[in-house]
């Protein structure tokens, strides 16, 4: 098992994958190739809920987004920062999902239709609270991006007489790149 050095960071060394542990209706994410296992598996050990207990460093490596289901994640406090996401978003695209106190720095996030550091496309009630996103970029090649979020719309468009709810509370947006082409 790793030990996390003093610095309290988990530096991904681009070659281990070791799937996490669940504990109760949690998936608990410790270290750095435990994350990379996630999403480089598209797994969530039949878990819907995630946290994070240490600062994870993915020297800047390229994987996907987490799979689809994840409907609370638990940042902790704590950062992954240094990441290259092949989709729309670290979480992709969602239905619904509360994210909490998430950091996550020098994330690079680039797609072929909208896309947000966070989250792409959200199509779903939703929370993030006291979550911070720096140093990083959200590029849609064919879509709308953002921060957080690139695209918020109902789950049924066409349906005017349905409603979504996003709250977004203490989150902040800092020397981020955004760029859309529509």
């Amino acid at each position: 098992q790793e030990v996390v050095p003093a610095t309290g960071i988990s530096i991904w060394d681009g070659k281990t994958y070791t799937q996490p542990k669940t504990s109760g209706d949690y998936v608990v994410i410790n270290y750095s190739h435990e994350l990379a296992w996630v999403l480089k598996n598209q797994n969530l050990c039949n878990k819907t809920k995630l946290k994070i207990n240490h600062n994870i460093d993915m020297a800047g490596k390229t994987l996907a987004s987490f799979p689809a289901g994840v409907i609370v994640f638990e940042g902790n406090g704590k950062y992954i920062k240094n990441l290259v996401i092949n989709g729309t978003g670290l979480f992709g695209d969602s239905t619904g999902i509360n994210v909490s106190q998430l950091i996550l720095d020098n994330v690079k996030v680039t797609s072929n239709t909208s896309a947000g550091v966070m989250v792409g496309t959200l199509k779903g009630n939703s929370t993030f609270t006291n979550c911070i996103v720096k140093n990083s970029s959200a590029v849609a090649k064919a879509g709308y991006a953002g921060g957080l979020v690139g695209y918020i719309v109902r789950a049924n468009e066409t349906d005017r007489a349905s409603s979504l709810a996003v709250a977004i509370n203490g989150c902040t947006v800092e020397n981020t790149v955004i760029d859309a082409n529509l």
